[in-house]
Formats: structure tokens, C-alpha cells, sequence
């Protein structure tokens, strides 16, 4: 795999040279771009997902509604089967929003979610909304540069920080280091329940933050198991599981099913993978070698989104863990900085 990887590295030179060059026409107004409708806040990140862009979208949000403002979530519907613009009801699934955006609808049910390919289309379209929106939340838009948003939020896993990546397809950077610059707050997240000041130190010196420039440490915590209907399931930790999800980033989700359950296997798909029944009975027909009733699959919030429509004997023995953003300090700073993109 590393061989392969430097044979892709004149690639990637040719890649960053092209993004390079598509940030410049947009810097020196040769491309236009243009405020939306309505104030924005723009949560995106330097490489190919995998960096909780959903869960610290709704912590986000939640933050926003704490505040007294009154957001709206817009999303692109990445993997949709359908297209152009679709304000979001309760009860719209993956294949009309995108598993993310049918995720964070199911969570935030009273905020009006909308997906649409064309940002500033979609925050017009929000804008007429009654009542209105105070702030658009853009859960994955840094790159979308016909937009000029209020607040740009850019995040970075602790454990892949971009010093140490490559623009595609050598690397996963989808976006050359230098455009962090154009970041009002650096996230890094995915970080240990507990940081040492000095490490938080090393990393503000290694992300190198420009003049009025904030960086913030967020971590997360897994929730109570539920069933896919949403009740609490009881999981002990000798309960027997066999781990399974489709998403960018497995191997925290793992190493949480492994230190808090008996965790007899782990099953890992592609980003944004579409189960089928074919999928979940091959996972039922690995738990019945664990020979006791209590053993359960147990997958992610995002992941079950991809499973609601589908039948079968084993749909009951699913079980899902929610996770929940939070920052580790600098709350307060936090709050200051979206309340100033919102107008407040």
C-alpha cells in the first residue's frame, strides 16, 4: 500500500496544483461568490470524511438553539436518491435525504432541515421558510466557494491531523492545508476524553493558528443503546456483540464496542454503505454461532438510517449507540463566535 501510494504522488502534485490555482481565481474574484440569503455557518473539513462532521453539526446546532436562535441545517444529501431542492418531514428516510441528513432530521426533529445540491439555492429556498431561519448550518460546504459564509468552522481528527496526509489519491487531503487559513475556528476532533494541557499546546503550535484564529478540542461520548425504533435496549458488558458500520472512520466506534462490551467480532463497510437484506442476513448468520440469545449486532445512529427499511429475523437483535459531540473547553469563546456569525 505505501508503494502504491508514492507511485500516486505526481498525482496528488497535479491535484493540489489544480485546487491550488481554483482558489486563487476565487481569492482574486475571477470566480464569483456571494453571501446567501441568510447568515451561514459552514462546518466542513480538509479531508475525505471521517471527521464527525455530523455529530459536531448537531452540537452545533443544539448550541445555536440554547442561545435563543433559531436555526436551519442544509446538507448537500450526499448518496440521495433524489436530486434539486427537498425541505425535510419527519419521518424521510436515507434514500430521499442522505443517511446524515436523515439522521440529524430523526435527532432534531423541530429544525428545519433542507438538502440541495446548489448551496445558495438551498439557503433561498430555507429563507422563505415560516417562521424564518436566523442562521443556515452547512454541515459539509467548505469547499463550495460561490458561497460566502458568515462562519467557517474547519475540523480535524486528533488522531489524523493534516501534517501528516497528502492530497488525493496518494493521501486523503481533498483540500490543500493552506485553505484552513480562510477558517474563523479550527476543531480538532475525536480527541481523549482527557488532554493534558501540553498536548493541547503541541497541537495549537503544529496547527500553527493565524491572528484571531480559534482552535478548540472536541471530544465525544457513546449514549444509551436503543433498539431501531428508538426504545433504550439493555447491553451489559458481558453482553456478546458482533460490531458492524459503514462509515469513514471505524476504528473509534470499535475500540468503544471493545472496552465496554464482549465484543466476539467486528465487521467494517465502505463510507455511506447501502445495506441490503442479503447484508443483514449474513450478519444474523454470524451471531447465531455465538449460541446464545442475547448476543446483538450493534452498529452506529448514522449506519441504522441504512437499515430502517429493511425485514428480516434479525432486525430485532440490532441494537444502536448514539454519539454525542462535545468541547472539551472554550465553550464560552464558542458560543460568542457562532452568536456573532448569527447576528446576535
Amino acid at each position: 500500500m505505501r508503494a502504491l501510494r508514492l507511485l500516486l504522488i505526481p498525482f496528488s502534485l497535479l491535484y493540489a496544483a489544480v485546487i491550488r490555482l481554483r482558489h486563487c481565481l476565487y481569492d482574486r474574484g475571477c470566480l464569483s461568490s456571494s453571501r446567501g440569503a441568510l447568515p451561514a455557518i459552514v462546518v466542513g473539513n480538509l479531508s475525505t470524511g471521517g471527521t464527525g462532521k455530523t455529530p459536531f453539526t448537531m452540537f452545533l446546532t443544539k448550541r445555536l438553539l440554547a442561545l435563543g436562535i433559531r436555526p436551519a441545517i442544509l446538507s448537500r444529501g450526499y448518496r440521495r436518491l433524489t436530486s434539486g431542492f427537498i425541505l425535510a418531514s419527519t419521518g424521510n428516510g436515507a434514500q430521499m435525504l442522505g443517511d446524515e441528513p436523515a439522521l440529524m432530521k430523526r435527532m432534531l426533529p423541530d429544525v428545519p432541515l433542507a438538502v440541495c445540491e446548489d448551496r445558495l439555492e438551498g439557503i433561498r429556498r430555507l429563507a422563505s421558510c415560516n417562521p424564518p431561519a436566523d442562521v443556515v448550518v452547512l454541515d459539509d460546504a467548505f469547499q463550495h466557494r460561490r458561497l460566502r459564509a458568515q462562519l467557517y468552522i474547519v475540523l480535524m481528527p486528533w488522531d489524523q491531523p493534516w501534517w501528516y496526509d497528502l492530497p488525493l489519491p496518494a493521501g486523503n487531503l481533498r483540500d490543500i492545508r493552506r485553505s484552513a487559513r480562510r477558517a474563523q475556528a479550527i476543531v480538532v476532533t475525536r480527541c481523549p476524553a482527557e488532554i493534558r494541557e501540553e498536548d493541547k499546546s503541541a497541537f495549537r503550535s503544529r496547527i500553527n493558528p493565524q491572528p484571531g484564529q480559534s482552535v478548540f478540542f472536541a471530544s465525544v461520548r457513546y449514549g444509551t443503546p436503543t433498539d431501531l425504533e428508538g426504545k433504550p435496549v439493555e447491553l451489559s458488558p458481558d453482553t456478546p456483540i458482533l460490531g458492524f458500520c459503514g462509515i469513514a472512520a471505524p476504528e473509534p466506534f470499535r475500540d468503544f464496542l471493545a472496552s465496554a462490551f464482549a465484543l466476539k467480532k467486528f465487521k467494517s463497510y465502505p463510507d455511506h454503505h447501502g445495506f441490503t437484506a442479503s447484508d443483514l442476513q449474513s450478519l444474523g448468520t454470524e451471531l447465531a454461532t455465538f449460541a446464545t440469545p442475547t448476543a446483538r449486532l450493534v452498529t452506529t445512529a448514522k449506519d441504522a438510517e441504512r437499515l430502517l427499511l429493511l425485514k428480516g429475523p434479525w432486525r430485532e437483535r440490532i441494537c444502536i449507540i448514539p454519539i454525542e459531540t462535545y468541547l472539551a473547553d472554550g465553550e464560552d469563546d464558542f458560543n460568542r463566535l457562532i452568536s456573532q456569525a448569527a447576528g446576535h
